[in-house]
């Protein structure tokens, strides 16, 4: 029945029949109109479907050869038809520009050279001599286009090393030395925010106590205030590092404005709270793992949520509006050492992830905030716990059993040790009660992936890697293993996204995005990837890549036939895209209204 079940969908999205959705917090402005050269001159157009366009929607396709036009029709597309089209009637070498009528107006105008080559993939140069750490996107200046917000320069310096004071020695290389704490920075992280043709909007530089990690300078990026233009929310530190002395420095949440000056700031947890006398160094490493997401715990108005703690001591914290008005804090969940030692069995808390989700897990409309193995509900209340006595590396939450109610979650727990007798690999469903388990495993590592990505299993193929053992798990949903050893699978890495125009997702793994059933090549790209996510044309999706000092953003050149709304439409996916830049990256996610499913 549940193949049946998803066979029958399937065939319903790909005739081009499906039912509106309902709105999660409104549409995105724009058509995120786009257009590429193909090979032999041709040009290919792609734009985004609006749901308030309409089930019955018709386009028409203009072209000019000049800015000011004539401009005359080149296709007109029925509702049996994608948003995108190829157009052959072009030669290689000439500039047109394009638009398209819609039914609830005119789109943005683009301009495109034709050329004999073609290429999926836009170039933005950043103004920088090193390449960066993380991106994320958001529309800062409120035009219907994403900019791109980066956090550079690359590179990552852990909590569980302190580093050597800058003012009393040198730093090593790896800056591996235990014992003493980094008072300044250097060569303090930058934020810059780039348009899609490489403008630099501004720049901001971070104080010098912030250490250059990914736990100690978060980012997401979100439209907190409603106007139509998003802000960056980051944390920020005045005046030296994080140390014993909660006096030499202050940490802050910050709101920065779409023209990159300083909006409104709120005093950040301090982690000194929360410190076990006589064992700071351990405090230090497990409460300096910071995190930031955005919620919509009202089910419509976004809240910052802030968390500090991974492994022992965990504390949430959610701001709502722009002006990041406390909404609720569930405090310092803090272990002694006897339960320290016992790693925490029995208690809520503890078992954070290396990054936040974000879903509506009891379908009342309003999101929830998943702390690792940890849901905390919208008022700050815990809506289940105890997932597993295991800190999960992997935590993706998503559709991934339609046959079952809601969201579910899959987890790769980390350890110190080879266990028979504990769950490595953990479903759940959307009320925290484990689906499935697989045992045998030491440190499931950060590396995993879970996407519908196969015709010939039942439902998602999920994926996690050991980390201190040769040992990949791909699983199906239902949990049955089709492969558990590195030797007999050769994708266990890699980002699931939509691309060749199926409701089914590919994989991008190893500079090549592929069919996962057939393995044939789709597109290939340089550089590594950092965020994928629907920033240009129709409804699939883009993969970012860092490439030196350039921002790389491939999109497919494959027609479709299929018409869907935006993945940005769906409020699941916004947020799980805008944490792009907090914690590990973790691949965004639909929720089931973006299928049709409650």
């Amino acid at each position: 029945m549940y193949v049946r079940s998803l066979c029958i969908l399937l065939a319903v999205f790909l005739s081009g029949q499906f039912s509106q959705l309902p709105p999660a917090f409104g549409e995105v402005a724009g058509r995120r109109f786009v257009a590429l050269p193909l090979e032999g001159g041709k040009v290919f157009i792609s734009w985004r479907y609006k749901q308030s366009d309409g089930p019955e929607a018709r386009y028409q396709i203009k072209r000019a050869e000049a800015p000011g036009g004539p401009y005359t029709s080149v296709a007109f597309l029925d509702n049996n038809s994608g948003t995108n089209f190829i157009d052959s009637t072009t030669s290689a070498g000439k500039t047109y520009y394009y638009y398209v009528t819609t039914p609830t107006g005119i789109s943005e105008t683009v301009q495109i050279t034709a050329s004999r080559t073609g290429s999926d993939c836009i170039v933005i140069p950043t103004r920088t001599d090193s390449s960066f750490q993380k991106l994320t996107v958001g529309d800062l200046d409120g035009d219907g286009r994403y900019e791109f917000i980066i956090r550079q320069p690359d590179g990552n310096k852990d909590p569980y090393y302190y580093r050597i004071d800058v003012n009393g020695g040198t730093v090593p290389e790896d800056g591996k030395v235990k014992g003493q704490i980094c008072r300044q920075e250097p060569n303090p992280f930058k934020v810059e925010a780039y348009r899609l043709d490489g403008t630099l909007l501004w720049r901001r530089q971070l104080g010098p106590g912030v250490e250059r990690g990914i736990w100690y300078a978060p980012m997401v990026v979100w439209d907190l205030d409603g106007d139509g233009r998003s802000e960056v929310i980051l944390k920020d530190v005045e005046g030296n590092a994080i140390n014993t002395l909660p006096d030499d420095g202050r940490e802050w949440l910050v709101v920065i404005g779409p023209d990159g000056r300083d909006r409104t700031r709120q005093v950040w947890p301090d982690w000194l709270a929360a410190a076990i006398p006589g064992n700071e160094f351990s405090t230090y490493n497990l409460a300096n793992r910071n995190m930031l997401g955005i919620a919509c715990l009202d089910g419509q108005r976004p809240s910052v949520i802030v968390q500090r703690g991974t492994y022992s001591y965990c504390r949430t914290t959610a701001f709502s509006g722009a002006d990041l008005t406390v909404l609720w804090d569930t405090g310092w969940r803090t272990l002694d050492p006897v339960k320290l030692a016992q790693r925490f069995e029995g208690e809520p808390f503890g078992r954070g992830a290396h990054g936040l989700g974000v879903a509506d897990f009891d379908s009342d409309g309003r999101d929830e905030v998943l702390v690792g193995s940890t849901c905390v509900d919208d008022n700050g209340g815990i809506l289940w716990g105890s997932l597993s006595q295991d800190q999960p590396d992997i935590c993706i939450v998503g559709d991934i059993r339609p046959d079952l109610p809601g969201v579910e979650t899959f987890l790769g727990l980390e350890r110190y040790e080879y266990r028979e007798d504990r769950p490595g690999l953990i479903l759940a469903d959307c009320a925290g009660r484990v689906v499935w388990s697989i045992t045998g495993s030491a440190h499931v590592h950060d590396v995993g992936w879970g996407g519908l990505v196969s015709g010939r299993t039942e439902g998602w193929v999920l994926s996690a890697v050991e980390n201190q053992k040769p040992r990949a798990w791909i699983v199906q949903a239902d949990g049955r293993e089709l492969f558990r050893d590195l030797a007999a699978w050769d994708q266990p890495y890699g980002l699931p996204l939509f691309w060749d125009g199926r409701l089914i997702r590919s994989l991008a793994a190893d500079g090549k995005i592929i069919d996962w059933d057939t393995r044939k090549v789709l597109a290939t790209y340089e550089g590594e990837p950092v965020c994928i996510a629907d920033v240009l044309g129709d409804w699939r999706e883009e993969l970012i890549t860092r490439d030196g000092n350039s921002i790389r953003v491939y999109t497919t050149i494959l027609p479709t036939a299929v018409r869907r709304p935006s993945l940005m439409d769906d409020r699941q996916y916004a947020l799980a895209v805008a944490r792009s830049a907090a914690g590990y990256y973790i691949q965004p996610t639909e929720s089931p209204a973006w299928w049709g499913r409650e």
